[in-house]
């Protein structure tokens, strides 16, 4: 990309990166947030393609620049760490904007190159998408989840961002496939597996083939660890502990695949979670008697009528709407 046109394509994404940035510092500072900036938000990010993948991953470096600064920070400059949120959001926003350059390529293309061999792809909040590697390799993604993709022949790298994705990766000993995500690697033996990124807990699920899970600065041990089908690799800040999980529920456990949730004695809490991470209407579970109750059924992931539906008339629960929230309390 050269030229009076090179240029006019560089200034235009310098513009929307700048416009993303300060729509991630407004949206981190809820004491300033409502229903009308929410509105605007969502019209700007419908405008283009564009618009969407520059704020998704702005705003997943924000909340990794976040997860970090939480866990160096002593509990007790937890108040002040409050009072300075805004001045940091707005710091951090506007110095990533002046960092960042993407060339915005092809009308309607869902992705950005973040610098050269990079591909971005992502999706919001309810969305659904399969991304083809150029090997036939598939990644699927689900809700809110962001990924990077080295667009070399050579090398077949891909970072997960934020979310989560499922992977259906063709063995290639030459070149072997490997997935970064919360600081761990992920390296393909030939396989299909599940990835889910929750900020502070990651959870690694291997369907079919073998994997390999490097994992710094938890148990020493368990470097190197290589999962078998039916395996669950589950990280957190301080330690990484390996269960098994049957292959039924493995499989509703994809059941977002097909649009549907599927629960199996989960707790209304746990329930409603998952709800959350697919609409913009949140369900909030206002007391612990309520919260403990078990659910079993499969749902549209957009569904959320049905879901309160259950709650009022076979938990026979209290329903109150609160603007785009459902209270839900005994």
């Amino acid at each position: 990309m050269s030229g009076a046109g090179g240029e006019q394509a560089m200034s235009s994404a310098r513009d929307i990166t700048a416009q993303a940035s300060h729509w991630v510092a407004e949206r981190h500072l809820p004491e300033n947030w409502n229903e009308e900036m929410q509105g605007s938000l969502d019209a700007w990010l419908a405008e283009s393609p564009a618009h969407l993948v520059a704020f998704l991953r702005l705003d997943a470096a924000w909340n990794r620049t976040q997860r970090l600064a939480a866990l160096r920070r002593p509990l007790d400059d937890a108040d002040q760490s409050v009072k300075g949120k805004g001045r940091f959001a707005l710091g951090f926003a506007w110095m990533i904007a002046g960092c960042l350059g993407f060339a915005v390529i092809g009308a309607g293309a869902f992705f950005l190159f973040a610098n050269a061999g990079e591909k971005i792809y992502a999706t919001p909040v309810g969305g659904h998408a399969m991304v083809t590697l150029a090997d036939g390799s598939q990644i699927e993604l689900n809700t809110d989840t962001l990924i990077r993709v080295a667009d070399n022949p050579s090398r077949r790298d891909v970072t997960l961002e934020k979310g989560e994705a499922y992977f259906q990766i063709r063995h290639d000993a030459a070149h072997p496939f490997t997935l970064t995500v919360a600081g761990h690697r992920v390296i393909d033996l030939g396989t299909k597996f599940l990835v889910r990124d929750d900020n502070d807990r990651l959870e690694v699920a291997l369907m079919e083939g073998r994997i390999k899970l490097q994992s710094p600065d938890v148990s020493r041990q368990m470097r190197g660890l290589v999962l078998a089908p039916g395996d669950v690799a589950v990280a957190t800040a301080d330690k990484l502990v390996l269960t098994k999980k049957s292959a039924p529920r493995l499989q509703r456990e994809l059941g977002w695949r097909s649009g549907m949730l599927v629960f199996r004695h989960v707790t209304l809490a746990d329930a409603a979670e998952e709800f959350n991470r697919y609409n913009r209407e949140k369900l909030i579970v206002a007391d612990n008697a309520a919260a403990r109750l078990t659910i079993d059924g499969t749902f549209r992931t957009i569904d959320v009528d049905a879901f309160v539906d259950v709650a009022q008339d076979t938990l026979r629960l209290r329903v109150e709407r609160r603007g785009d929230e459902t209270i839900i309390s005994r």
